[in-house]
């Protein structure tokens, strides 16, 4: 027997790959029909590898002399990795055939903290402490209620989290887990806040020190990564050239960056609407709606009368309409008057009480411990040289 590895290349498929490693056609059929089981076989990628465990028939020196051909091996074993956390494996049941089977790879979970000032951006000053981009999108996503990352956002403004990583056995992380907890200090550190992770009704949420969750009704801004293009308010139109009523905002986009629901509600139009193109429309709790315009298109299934969830998305931004450029067009009206999204004050969600506030304190009281002490965080934080940096 003998052990090889066989890399992918460009132009083949698994049964192709088997072949150039010298294995037997019908063990390369009977290993695809295995393999497919677990794996779609049109997924595999140039460069994907396979280690293989090979095998040859015995053969007398008369056989050997008198073959011209090197023999063809049989597949005794086969490993693939099918991402940090799965593999799979084949090999020969009692019967001699190939079986395959999908394991998981045992991971070890620690609790991981970081903490900084941020220099350029929250996602590069996290980084350099060692989180992953999940990490990242999480503790911005903890955030979503509270701060605009575009506009509010400097540098020398501080960041914590704690969070779950997972190792393999051989000390590498693999991937990263739930955030524990996130703290930000921003807009030139004069707003703080923490959030804590706690399950409650069989759905995690996060929560400040005093059991307020951080969830609001509706979302800050509903598109991540955008510039504010135009504000709230009376403005000379681009198109139109004279001064009227701008009854929303406008966020300068990426045509096809994803555009979310801004909070759950039920969809009263998504279709074609004058001057606003591609256009929808949600209904929300206590009297709020909000309306999104210009769209490139709608994501599949949006349509009038779908129940949505705060974050869903729910098209992508376009310039279809009365437009100059793409971007999204995003108003917020109370019982049937706009207001400003920039400026809106809405009513927190859930407040623990009783028996549920005792278990989250006790929960905190956990957390809380596992933060670094305040003298060991300073020495973490990068000399602040520019405060007014913006760290879009």
């Amino acid at each position: 027997m003998a052990e090889t590895k066989v890399r992918v290349s460009r132009g083949e498929n698994f049964v192709d790959a088997l072949k150039r490693a010298g294995i037997a056609a019908a063990d390369r059929n009977a290993a695809a029909a295995a393999f497919g089981k677990h794996y779609n076989l049109r997924r595999l990628q140039p460069g994907q590898e396979f280690a293989l465990t090979l095998g040859w028939p015995n053969q007398t020196l008369y056989q050997i002399a008198d073959s011209d051909s090197e023999p063809e091996a049989r597949l005794i074993g086969f490993e693939f990795k099918v991402d940090a956390e799965n593999r799979i494996h084949m090999r020969r049941d009692e019967n001699g055939e190939l079986t395959a089977r999908k394991d998981a790879v045992p991971l070890t979970t620690r609790i991981m903290a970081i903490a900084g000032r941020i220099d350029g951006s929250l996602y590069l000053s996290a980084k350099a402490q060692g989180a992953t981009d999940k990490v990242v999108a999480d503790l911005a996503n903890t955030f979503a209620y509270d701060v605009d990352f575009q506009r509010e956002i400097f540098g020398g403004d501080e960041f914590e989290a704690i969070y779950e990583a997972k190792y393999d056995e051989e000390g590498n992380v693999v991937s990263s887990g739930e955030i524990l907890y996130a703290r930000l200090h921003w807009r030139g550190r004069s707003r703080e806040k923490g959030y804590y992770r706690f399950e409650t009704d069989g759905r995690a949420d996060f929560f400040d020190a005093t059991g307020q969750s951080a969830k609001r009704l509706l979302m800050k801004t509903p598109i991540d990564g955008a510039r504010l293009s135009s504000r709230f308010g009376t403005r000379k139109h681009p198109i139109l050239g004279y001064r009227r009523a701008h009854k929303g905002v406008d966020f300068a986009a990426p045509r096809g960056t994803p555009i979310k629901a801004a909070g759950d509600g039920v969809i009263e139009r998504a279709d074609r609407y004058g001057s606003f193109g591609n256009y929808v429309r949600i209904r929300h709790a206590n009297g709020y709606k909000t309306a999104y315009a210009h769209l490139k298109g709608f994501r599949r299934g949006i349509r009038k009368g779908k129940r949505v969830r705060q974050g869903d998305i729910i098209g992508y931004v376009g310039t279809t309409g009365r437009s100059t450029g793409p971007h999204l067009h995003y108003e917020v009206h109370l019982k049937g008057n706009p207001v400003n999204p920039q400026k809106l004050k809405i009513a927190t969600g859930k407040k623990l009480k009783s028996a549920e506030l005792e278990r989250f304190q006790m929960q905190r009281e956990l957390i809380d411990a596992m933060r670094a002490p305040e003298t060991e965080a300073a020495s973490l934080y990068a000399e602040d040289t520019d405060a007014e940096k913006s760290a879009l």
